[in-house]
This record gives structure tokens, C-alpha cells and sequence, in this order.
């Protein structure tokens, strides 16, 4: 069976913000192909979270959705004594996730909308590293 491409959301947008993350100056990896947490590399995930009720048409006797909505999530992790400003690599995720920056432009979705939907950080005293979980909802619709 052959599957749309555009149909892979996780591994999509986890590329497409790792593509995003390296053009602004910070190594990323998709977080289900990395094992740990790193100082240097910020792991990225995408989870699907379902249609938007407001896009459908009919099409025949059925409804059809082609919008969508997912959350992107970004663990960062700063060693305090290698990296004195956590804060610079959180601004440089949230300026790359802003669509009309266009680092988020590729070939599958056109980006209705990203909102950054909460911060929470963690100090881990084992690595002298402040670890902050970043997530942003999106909206999107297939090209």
C-alpha cells in the first residue's frame, strides 16, 4: 500500500522544525530517534491531535476534513556552567516557530497557525542544566 506522504504528520513537522531549528544556529534531532537529553541538541516532537471541525466539505454523501491541529513540543537543555543563557536558545525556538518568519515553509501543509501554549522548566541538579519543555499548537491544512 502506498501512503501519502503528507499523511506522516509526526515525522513531518518534527522535520520540518528540525530543518528550522538548524537554520536559525541550534542542532536538533526528532525525539523518537534520540536516547537522551543533551546540552547541545534540543529534542523535538509532533503529536496529531485530530481534524478542524470548522474545515469540511462534502464531498459525495460524506464529510471530508482537510484541516488539521497538532502540538509541537520542544525539550532544551542548557548546562549552566557550558551555556550562560538559557533564555537565548528559548527565544531563537519561539522566532523559528513563527510562521511568517518562513522558517517553517515545506511542501506538505500550509501553517494556519502557531501558538506557543506553555513553557515549564526544570533545574536537573545531576547536570547543572535548567531543562525547559516548550510547546507551541498548530493548525494546518494539506496542500
Amino acid at each position: 500500500m502506498n501512503i501519502p506522504e503528507q499523511l506522516k504528520f509526526e515525522d513531518n513537522f518534527e522535520k520540518i522544525a528540525v530543518k528550522a531549528l538548524n537554520e536559525v544556529g541550534l542542532q536538533s534531532v526528532q525525539a523518537r530517534y534520540s536516547e537522551e537529553i543533551t546540552d547541545q541538541i534540543i529534542q523535538v516532537y509532533f503529536e496529531n491531535e485530530g481534524n478542524l471541525d470548522e474545515a469540511v466539505v462534502m464531498s459525495g454523501e460524506y464529510r471530508k476534513y482537510n484541516a488539521y491541529q497538532g502540538s509541537m513540543a520542544f525539550v532544551i537543555s542548557s548546562n549552566r556552567a557550558k551555556i550562560k543563557n538559557h533564555s537565548d536558545k528559548l527565544a531563537l525556538v519561539r522566532f523559528s516557530m513563527m510562521p511568517e518568519n518562513e522558517y517553517l515553509t515545506n511542501d506538505f501543509y500550509q501553517i494556519l497557525e502557531v501558538k506557543e501554549e506553555s513553557a515549564t522548566t526544570d533545574f536537573d541538579e545531576s547536570n547543572n542544566s535548567d531543562i525547559t519543555y516548550l510547546s507551541f499548537s498548530t493548525k494546518y491544512f494539506l496542500k
